[in-house]
């Protein structure tokens, strides 16, 4: 079994176009993914630290409903807030479904 999996993750905003898939150990801590996420959206989120990055796990497996959910702007976080401290393991013992979202960016 791989420690790695790979995450769907998606700006709170932003549309199915904008998914990016990025692979992770299972061991690391959530404060590791969000440096992973600062690094690939490098040029939108320059100006932002990666600590004031929010991620929430999204349970949701209608992939259209999260889509519109994050379109429509919502102030109202979708899924369940990952502490920084927490493993990914933690969060996910196996590979989440490849076709949904997992995770949900707010800043």
């Amino acid at each position: 079994m791989s420690n790695i999996i790979k995450l769907n993750c998606l700006i709170s905003g932003d549309d199915l176009n904008d998914i990016v898939t990025l692979p992770i150990s299972m061991d690391e801590q959530v404060d590791s993914l969000r440096y992973t996420i600062k690094e690939r959206w490098s040029n939108r989120l320059k100006n932002i630290d990666h600590g004031k990055l929010i991620l929430y796990k999204v349970d949701n497996k209608d992939l259209g409903e999260v889509i519109k959910y994050c379109k429509d702007g919502r102030n109202s976080k979708l899924g369940k807030h990952l502490s920084p401290l927490d493993t990914l393991r933690e969060n996910f013992e196996v590979q989440p479904n490849k076709k949904s979202i997992h995770i949900i960016v707010y800043y």
